[in-house]
């Protein structure tokens, strides 16, 4: 994942493919506890030379295992993210990143381009807050137990607007005690 500037630059203004099978579990997990495990990620794309930047974009594909929200089972998902990036020496960093405001722009250190760090980020701003393997997405009733029970989103509003439509203003608790004593007279 290692390519020396030179080596993007010689390639006559074509961009330079690239395709390869990176192993970054032992990083990935460092970086993240909740990671149970990855697999290999593959990694396609090309690297583009600019006069004052180099421009990388390319498809990551992994399989990542998270605990589930429900269960804490392991549960694996599959990621593939595109990724756009531009890396640019110090020295150019402040026009780079003047003429591509909308483009993350990180900074080359010495002569190479090393995507590890790209990928790692990537995968990391990718991972989902919800995690339910095929089985729980399935499952209709949540769990539940003594005295609580676990509500989605749409259960829980309904909820608070049938609690909203029981509930009697105290001003008007006598007027209905009053009402329900006449009713019973006549």
């Amino acid at each position: 994942m290692k390519w020396s500037i030179k080596q993007i630059e010689d390639n006559s203004g074509q961009p330079l493919q690239f395709s390869e099978v990176v192993d970054i579990k032992s990083s990935l997990l460092k970086r993240e506890t909740e990671i149970l495990d990855v697999s290999p990620v593959k990694l396609n794309g090309t690297l583009l030379s600019d006069k004052q930047s180099i421009l990388a974009m390319f498809t990551l594909e992994a399989i990542v295992t998270l605990p589930s929200s429900r269960t804490l089972n392991p549960v694996p998902y599959h990621m593939n993210v595109d990724v756009s990036e531009r890396f640019a020496q110090e020295m150019y960093v402040s026009s780079v990143m003047k003429m591509y405001p909308d483009e993350v722009v990180s900074l080359i250190e010495g002569y190479h381009i090393d995507l590890e760090e790209s990928v790692i980020d990537n995968i990391l701003l990718n991972l989902p807050l919800q995690v339910l393997s095929d089985e729980e997405l399935a499952q209709q009733e949540l769990p539940h137990g003594q005295g609580w029970a676990l509500l989605t989103e749409d259960a829980f509003l309904q909820q608070k607007q049938k609690e909203a439509e029981e509930t009697i203003d105290p001003r008007f608790a006598g007027l209905k005690a009053l009402l329900n004593t006449t009713d019973q007279g006549e």
